[in-house]
């Protein structure tokens, strides 16, 4: 009996051994590495949206924690890769406010962006420095204001829909290469 309660307790300290010694040499790497893809000027970005419209979709309870776990969106409507926000994407669920006019800035990685079919108004966020925004789709909102002169100088831009919302003012030229679609009635 005593050599069975023996060879458990060997057995049970090599198992217990090796997962502490064995984890904790890959625990720092992890760690630091959790720390270096986590931006929270991103989270913090998003959280001026949540805070500044209401909607269907409970974004105060879904928002909470770092936005992206490695290519994993982990709120509604976000999308990632390597751990960065690049789409953001809230379409139809009724949201209502207007927005902070710089919120995006630090989203540096931001490719896609749509509010499409909602209830947003107030003049149209600024996006200059977003240069890797391909997609913005503000269609059918209440933005009103002219459309912002920084939009033409967006270098990846390819599709932006801003019809049916209540803008004025001049068109701005937009003569990007990249632009594929532009809808717009004012």
């Amino acid at each position: 009996m005593n050599l069975a309660v023996s060879y458990t307790f060997v057995l049970t300290t090599y198992v217990v051994f090796n997962l502490i010694f064995g984890l904790s040499s890959t625990m720092p790497v992890h760690s630091s590495y959790q720390i270096k893809v986590f931006f929270p000027e991103e989270r913090d970005a998003l959280m001026q949206i949540r805070d500044s419209v209401s909607s269907t979709l409970d974004l105060h309870g879904n928002w909470t924690g770092p936005p992206c776990n490695q290519n994993l969106g982990r709120w509604a409507g976000i999308i990632c890769s390597n751990w960065h926000v690049v789409g953001l994407v809230l379409e139809g669920i009724q949201l209502t406010g207007s927005l902070p006019p710089t919120f995006l800035q630090n989203i540096s990685f931001l490719a896609n962006l749509s509010f499409r079919n909602n209830s947003i108004y107030g003049p149209l966020p600024n996006l200059s420095n977003l240069v890797s925004l391909e997609s913005v789709f503000f269609s059918y909102n209440r933005f009103t204001g002219p459309i912002p002169s920084e939009y033409i100088e967006l270098p990846n831009l390819k599709q932006l829909e801003l019809q049916q919302n209540y803008l004025d003012g001049e068109i701005p030229p937009f003569d990007q290469p990249t632009l594929t679609l532009f809808q717009c009635v004012l």
